[in-house]
């Protein structure tokens, strides 16, 4: 199922691109990825170098107690394509 999840925006480094800060299940930096801005969803503009809140699709595919299996669009250089976060992190 393609849903939202939350996460910390930056630009990128081209304009057709963010990048983005996931974070865990317990709540920890997860990694950083680069990601099409048609993935991305953000709350406000994108300045330089601040980060803003937003949005990433992402497949989420296994439910397990309060948390949830998702892959992300684009590998993190620190934990790859996969993770599990709170079910609270999903927006759709």
């Amino acid at each position: 199922m393609s849903t939202w999840i939350n996460c910390e925006v930056m630009r990128g480094m081209f304009p057709s691109e963010y990048y983005v800060l996931v974070k865990d299940a317990d709540g920890n930096d997860f990694g950083y990825l680069f990601a099409d801005r048609e993935l991305v969803r953000v709350n406000k503009p994108v300045q330089d170098k601040d980060s803003v809140p937003g949005q990433l699709r992402v497949h989420a595919f296994m439910q397990k107690g309060d948390t949830v299996s998702v892959m992300l669009p684009n590998a993190t250089p620190q934990h790859g394509k996969y993770m599990r976060i709170p079910i609270s992190q999903l927006s759709y």
